[in-house]
């Protein structure tokens, strides 16, 4: 599905990244906290600091995508006198 989608143009390198990043860090959000929760953890300690995590990398590379964006092309912005 995804290989679809950049294929066909609707994912761009950087949202493509992105994606990847996210699916990472939330890989094993069901087998790990099958495992733990048997051994007594709680839930919350297992799910939230992965989803926040996901969504503290991907949005810091967003930022960074944009921001080596903006450094390649500096007079996008510049007022022309």
């Amino acid at each position: 599905m995804i290989l679809e989608e950049v294929r066909e143009g609707q994912l761009d390198r950087e949202a493509l990244e992105r994606l990847h990043v996210s699916i990472g860090i939330n890989h094993s959000m069901v087998e790990d906290p099958a495992l733990f929760l048997s051994m007594g953890m709680s839930a919350a300690w297992l799910w939230v600091p992965r989803i926040v995590a996901a969504v503290l990398a991907v949005q810091l590379l967003g930022l960074w995508h944009r921001l080596r964006r903006s450094r390649q092309h500096p007079a996008a912005g510049a007022a022309v006198k």
